[in-house]
């Protein structure tokens, strides 16, 4: 079949992104074409119509307005679309026969950055898998906040429960794979286990990492992990793919830390699902989660921390006593955490509006909420000094309140500004001598225009005379057909209507240019001077980062002081001779679903000698498991800096939990009850260690 040129075209891109719905660029709307109008009409619930293709043949093509099309390329991503964006490379007034088209842009749901896609109180990650000789690397990232890690699971006959734990732990959204050395079976295996989108992708694995990623930054933190290939190569991967149409550097992803899975708690995947750390066993969801009951932060950042607190507990005693003693100390001073909540709660994501920054995703608003945060970090920073409370008085003394930043948006931003950045009305009086001049001009042609009308109305003695304006064509004299005899003969007739005829004139049209050219020039240097506000914003971000480290930190300890105060939760004292001694444990998640008084505390003693291995017995719905999950609950809090739900307790930190609590036939595997819970027995004996 003989497609028409255009439609060609569009069938050459798509060939190439086949994975991928293809937005493509006709004017004011993208327009999807063929199965992808199908799925877009289905998916978006829009309209589909046909377009000719060629030999007198029609396909299937629906199509949205480019203005908002973000709205409906977040629906796809959300539901696991890939979306590609193709735009016109030429101006249509300019090009001669079919314009150049091209993609600029491939939406994932792990490089999506408009944040109406995403849960601001949850990472978006999305995560790389390298295999190079049987070492498996793995990196992460949020390219919304810059964060990005990566790390190397060795071969070993653990390997892919060590990877699955990864996985579950950083709840990727989406996973790119290298296809060349990762076998089909594993990555179909991965599928089975979990609903995120896999990419296969097709940058070749760099054989010298560490020279490719001085591409990206600078590398001289990383030298240390030179020899750290596969690692190293899981990083250069994910970047490669975020890099892959971005041709600004993006500032905020340029420290990325490498970290050993086995310096944190161990809890396998199965652990992770069935004590409901993160989420409900039965729902799916935050409700009904320790994460769910220990989350009453104020910002999006801080429950962002708290919840990667969860996903990886600390085995180190003095970091733990670091966190605990911020925590202890908005835990004695209730009314001081009562002030800095309130000063929290006002504190936008900094984290995300830097990544809009610099995506370039950024509008007036944004920077305004950067402003009215910085506004309250003296107030913070005061709060903390005064604290006499000398952990806190030192944080304080480290808080960048960062006033250079805030007269500068303070001095340029209007306090109402525009959703778009390119129409003008953004930049305030006073901030840019040339466009004050520019507006000056804009304002004397419309003085100008004012004045005109009225002598026009004298001179002729036509009082319903009227300047009328039009997108297109501009300004125009209104005369209605009964003053039609009176018009002069220097009015030049532009328009016909029903009851009136529409003029220029010379000074008209002088008067017009006064105004129009003003406002094309107000809004391009706007959108200049803009542009240059945000460089110079991203120039301070490594000073806004730290603050916002700060914010987090704070927020998550003072939350978990209040939970702790709210909830009676005691202060754990931590050994490392393998004793737990814990009297009147609680269910973190059960005594607040059926009520504290209604809940029955219960002690454990055991470790170091002392009944090391204990056998729970008793009849269904006893509250045997609630027993087992609430002591593993408990030192996960403990693990995390937090106080936890007892009277008393001395807790062992320790390297691993394994649980072994309910099961289910896995038919899709072809194993039964049985057989999972062997699978599950077996895996905690292999793996158990004295600590």
């Amino acid at each position: 079949m003989a497609y028409t040129p255009m439609m060609q075209q569009y069938l050459d891109l798509k060939e190439k992104n086949p994975d991928c719905i293809l937005f493509f660029r006709l004017g004011d709307f993208y327009e999807m074409f063929f199965e992808d109008a199908k799925v877009a009409s289905r998916e978006l619930e829009i309209v589909m119509t046909k377009r000719d293709c060629g030999d007198n043949q029609k396909c299937p093509m629906c199509g949205v307005p480019h203005h908002v099309a973000d709205i409906y390329i977040s629906k796809l991503v959300s539901k696991g679309y890939k979306v590609a964006i193709c735009e016109q490379m030429e101006d249509p007034k300019l090009a001669k026969g079919l314009l150049k088209r091209d993609i600029i842009r491939i939406i994932t749901p792990g490089t999506v950055i408009n944040s109406e896609s995403i849960d601001h109180d949850l990472n978006n990650y999305l995560m790389s898998l390298v295999n190079i000789d049987g070492i498996y690397g793995i990196s992460y990232c949020d390219i919304t906040t810059g964060e990005i890690q990566f790390t190397e699971i060795p071969s070993s006959a653990n390997q892919g429960n060590d990877i699955e734990n990864e996985i579950t732990r950083i709840q990727p959204v989406e996973i790119i794979y290298d296809e060349e050395n990762i076998d089909e079976s594993t990555i179909q295996h991965l599928k089975n286990q979990y609903q995120i989108t896999f990419t296969k992708n097709t940058l070749a694995v760099s054989e010298n990492p560490l020279k490719d990623l001085e591409n990206y930054f600078s590398v001289d933190g990383l030298r240390v992990y030179q020899n750290k290939i596969t690692g190293l190569s899981a990083l250069n991967y994910i970047l490669r793919f975020v890099y892959k149409y971005q041709e600004d550097k993006l500032l905020h992803l340029k420290n990325p830390r490498y970290y050993e899975y086995k310096e944190y708690l161990d809890i396998d995947a199965h652990s992770i699902v069935n004590l409901e750390i993160l989420k409900n066993l039965y729902t799916k969801t935050k409700k009904g989660s320790l994460f769910d009951v220990l989350d009453k932060t104020q910002t999006s950042m801080g429950s962002r921390l708290l919840r990667s607190y969860l996903e990886r507990p600390l085995m180190n005693r003095e970091t733990i006593l670091y966190r605990q003693q911020y925590v202890e100390a908005f835990y004695n001073s209730q009314e001081l955490n009562g002030n800095l909540q309130e000063i929290l709660k006002d504190i936008y994501d900094l984290e995300r509006i830097i990544g809009k920054l610099a995506y370039s995703k950024a509008n007036g608003r944004d920077l305004l909420s950067l402003k009215n945060s910085i506004f309250l970090l003296p107030q913070l920073k005061e709060l903390l000094i005064h604290s006499e409370t000398t952990v806190l008085e030192n944080t304080g003394n480290q808080i960048d309140t960062l006033e250079d930043l805030y007269q500068l948006i303070h001095a340029s931003i209007v306090e109402e500004p525009p959703i778009n950045i390119t129409e003008g009305n953004l930049i305030k009086d006073g901030f840019n001598k040339k466009l004050d001049k520019i507006r000056n001009n804009k304002v004397e042609g419309q003085k100008r225009l004012i004045e005109f009308e009225q002598r026009e109305k004298n001179r002729l003695n036509i009082k319903n005379l009227k300047i009328v304006f039009n997108k297109k064509l501009g300004y125009f004299i209104d005369i209605t057909k009964s003053h039609l005899s009176k018009v002069p003969e220097e009015y030049i007739k532009k328009q016909t209507l029903t009851n009136s005829d529409r003029f220029i004139t010379s000074e008209l049209l002088e008067i017009q240019s006064m105004i129009l050219d003003s406002e094309n020039e107000i809004s391009e240097l706007e959108y200049s001077i803009f542009n240059s506000i945000r460089e110079e914003v991203l120039d301070k971000m490594d000073r806004i980062k730290q603050t916002s480290q700060i914010i987090s930190f704070l927020d998550v300890a003072s939350c978990l002081a209040f939970i702790s105060k709210k909830n009676n939760y005691t202060k754990p004292q931590l050994n490392n001779v393998g004793i737990m001694d814990i009297v009147d444990s609680r269910h973190p998640v059960v005594e607040q679903s059926i009520g504290k008084e209604n809940f029955i505390a219960n002690n454990i003693t055991i470790g170091n000698g002392r009944d090391n291995i204990q056998i729970i017995t008793g009849p269904n719905m006893s509250g045997k498991s609630t027993y087992l999950r609430q002591i593993a609950l408990v030192v996960v809090m403990a693990q995390i800096g937090s106080f936890v739900p007892c009277e008393t307790a001395n807790i062992s930190i320790v390297d691993k939990i394994f649980t072994r609590i309910g099961a289910s036939d896995n038919l899709y595997s072809g194993e039964s009850t049985f057989m999972v819970e062997m699978n599950e027995m077996s895996n905690i004996l292999r793996n158990a260690t004295t600590d």
